[in-house]
């Protein structure tokens, strides 16, 4: 099940504290570093008028991604349990994560070549699309990282 439609107390022993906070947070923070990090380019072909546009796709990529993150964490955590396989439960959340922003950026890819301008598959239209893959999983595994981390500690100062 997803970690949208868990109940607070559910969310909160699988996550190891009540992430509403961090969430809000969270979400305003990477949504500001994804919009300086993708938007620039947008707004240098399209003129300032793109900002509104590019804020609020920001804000639904950084949404998307931070929901999926934290679902992905939330279902390993629940079949991988243990501590003798947090390797394990670490590795699958990651390559879950990759095939995650992977395909969502080539499905993200498809679209725009059928809505946008017509553009030829060049060496910089491949940089574009490694550019965004690399920051998006820079930013997700930091979500990660940070979920990962207090819930250590959380177990930590149970024991």
């Amino acid at each position: 099940m997803s970690s949208l439609f868990l109940n607070r107390e559910d969310r909160i022993k699988l996550i190891g504290f009540d992430d509403t906070w961090l969430t809000i947070i969270g979400i305003g923070i990477v949504t500001g570093i994804s919009y300086m990090l993708f938007s620039p380019t947008v707004i240098q072909e399209f003129g300032e008028q793109a900002f509104l546009a590019c804020a609020a796709t920001s804000l639904g990529f950084t949404l998307f991604y931070w929901f999926s993150c934290k679902s992905v964490v939330i279902y390993f955590r629940k079949k991988l349990a243990r501590p003798e396989q947090t390797s394990r439960r670490l590795l699958l959340t990651a390559a879950s994560v990759l095939g995650i922003v992977v395909g969502s950026e080539l499905i993200q890819s498809l679209i725009n070549s059928g809505i946008g301008p017509k553009r030829e598959l060049t060496a910089s239209g491949i940089d574009i699309f490694i550019y965004d893959i690399v920051f998006t999983l820079v930013l997700c595994f930091m979500v990660i990282a940070l979920y990962e981390s207090i819930y250590f500690f959380v177990k930590y100062r149970q024991n």
